[in-house]
């Protein structure tokens, strides 16, 4: 359910770009990018015109759009609205109850995600999944890693574009636990660790082992003592 999500996020991504990295083959309109900035709070996208400007920005990874438009949400007027209503608000939820942010962790984009987290953007229980940022980091990396393993099985852009992430995700991952990110799971029962090849576990349950946990987190050694660090637990990515 989130591999297949995230897949299509990331489909839906690389269709817009070349094989040359971060070069859009159908740049943002400019009477596009007025539209959001003067209607940052009501502007809405597809589908059933419920993905906000702010998630819209981050799908784009238009990080001075992104800027723009969490500045206008900050505005006395927009910020008295409540969330739901603000699409320009750091914690606006789209179709599928994403965050700007989540879209950020789905594309391995440092330079929003780190905007939106110090903005104030929620790390946990996002999305149908209920899902933190770290899960959705760890997915999108072992989906980029996946066609990395078989370029022959995937466009020249889905190619580069994994190439162009793949280097990200340990940085990210290091970043979000800077902002209180834990192993927790998700509503479907699967921590991040779960979800993530032997590098990014290892760097996880590095992280958690040296952090002070909040009430909920987890340390090397499950609520049931069985040793994550030797664990190896894989989610098929189908």
């Amino acid at each position: 359910q989130l591999a297949g999500y995230i897949r299509t996020a990331q489909d839906i991504y690389d269709s817009f770009q070349s094989d040359e990295a971060n070069t859009e083959v159908v740049p943002l309109h400019p009477n596009m990018r007025a539209f959001l900035l003067e209607h940052p709070a009501d502007a809405r996208g597809e589908p059933d015109n419920k993905n906000g400007a702010l998630l819209l920005a981050a799908g784009i990874r238009d990080f001075a759009l992104l800027k723009d438009i969490l500045l206008k949400g900050k505005s006395p007027e927009l910020s008295a609205l409540p969330v739901s209503d603000n699409g320009a608000h750091v914690n606006f939820e789209g179709y599928f109850s994403d965050t700007a942010a989540a879209w950020s962790a789905i594309l391995l984009d440092i330079a929003c995600l780190t905007c939106l987290l110090e903005n104030g953007a929620i790390i946990d229980n996002i999305g149908i999944t209920k899902s933190s940022l770290l899960h959705w980091v760890v997915v999108a990396a072992r989906l980029d890693e996946a066609v990395l393993q078989n370029p022959d099985q995937y466009s020249a852009v889905r190619v580069a574009r994994a190439k162009e992430r793949g280097d990200k995700a340990q940085e990210i991952v290091s970043l979000l636990f800077k902002y209180g990110a834990t192993n927790k799971p998700n509503k479907l029962g699967l921590k991040p660790s779960d979800y993530a090849d032997d590098i990014l576990k290892r760097k996880i349950l590095d992280s958690v082992s040296v952090q002070t946990l909040s009430a909920g987190g987890v340390s090397d050694s499950d609520e049931d003592g069985e040793d994550n660090s030797v664990r190896r637990v894989y989610f098929k990515l189908s």
